[in-house]
């Protein structure tokens, strides 16, 4: 590892101003570190000067602008994607942007970070690529074998990164459960939820593993120090699909979900349909035990009360 060890670094983070990124950001820059984040915008660009942070606009499928970009930086930190929501996400061609993000990005990032001399790459990787466990505890031994091909892409680009480690770098990817939080780490739950278009998939009795978005912060400033390697980053309680649908229906005071047959629903949603009937039931332990992390909110049973309400344009429109 590092010797610079708690020393406060330089840190080039992608997707800055996502949900997981201005979480990082917050978390970073409370540790001391200097972040310098990618955005899009200018209502970007004004959140992370409010989080005190540089803000940089660069096409990360441009290899040298990326690189200039990367310069002077400690540690690499890839939290980029394009994820679609809604029914959207049950077309391929929907995932092609983040596809090429985990894709092109990640290794123009890499080549970078090896060029400049940036020694640690932090990747945001997804539970959701183990295959289904059951109700065995999943821990980071297990191979990543997606249900959907959606999730490929995530698999390939932990690979970029151990080759990364391999040639010398100190490689770190975090596995992170599924999202929830204020803002708009909540957006898409909020109106699914609301329009009962979340149903409980067959039994219901799966398992969801999550992580609230604080949490996410937290785990990120955890990981510029940490023993270089790969970790699952989620809460402490994973929770049958039909607790963890019961406990958002319950913090947002929505309908209840409505119930179907997994049959049903891999009939109108394909193969994506996998992604709501696998049964993930993974263990934080290894982080917990090699970065001294521990989650704010342990379970989503109370970490969903957590949730805005509000949409977020119905938070503009009361503003």
């Amino acid at each position: 590892m590092d010797s610079n060890d708690g020393a406060a670094r330089r840190i080039f983070l992608t997707g800055a101003t996502g949900a997981m990124g201005l979480a990082a950001t917050e978390a970073l820059v409370a540790a001391g570190h200097e972040v310098v984040g990618v955005t899009r915008s200018r209502e970007g660009a004004r959140a992370l000067l409010d989080l005190r942070a540089t803000p940089v606009e660069v096409d990360l499928f441009d290899r040298e602008a990326v690189r200039e970009a990367v310069e002077g930086s400690d540690v690499v930190a890839h939290f980029a994607t394009s994820i679609p929501t809604g029914n959207a996400a049950a077309k391929a061609s929907a995932w092609e942007l983040n596809d090429r993000l985990r894709g092109l990005g990640t290794s123009n990032l890499i080549l970078a970070a090896e060029q400049t001399g940036a020694r640690r790459f932090i990747f945001e990787s997804i539970s959701l690529a183990y295959s289904d466990g059951g109700d065995a505890w999943i821990d980071e031994s297990e191979a990543l074998e997606p249900v959907v091909a959606m999730m490929k892409s995530a698999v390939d680009a932990e690979a970029m990164v151990a080759r990364f480690g391999e040639r010398g770098g100190e490689a770190v990817s975090l596995r992170f459960g599924r999202l929830y939080g204020p803002g708009r780490a909540s957006a898409a739950l909020i109106e699914a939820v609301r329009d009962r278009q979340m149903p409980i998939v067959g039994s219901g009795q799966n398992f969801v593993s999550s992580i609230q978005v604080e949490d996410v912060g937290t785990a990120v400033a955890a990981a510029v120090d940490v023993e270089p390697g790969v970790y699952n980053v989620v809460d402490d309680d994973p929770l049958t699909q039909r607790e963890w649908l019961e406990a958002a229906v319950a913090a947002l005071e929505g309908p209840a979900p409505r119930r179907v047959p997994y049959l049903l629903a891999r009939a109108v949603a394909g193969k994506a349909a996998r992604v709501l009937a696998v049964s993930h039931r993974v263990s934080n332990a290894r982080f917990r035990e090699a970065a001294g992390w521990a989650p704010r909110h342990p379970s989503a049973r109370t970490g969903l009360e957590t949730i805005e309400t509000r949409t977020p344009a119905e938070a503009v429109a009361a503003s």
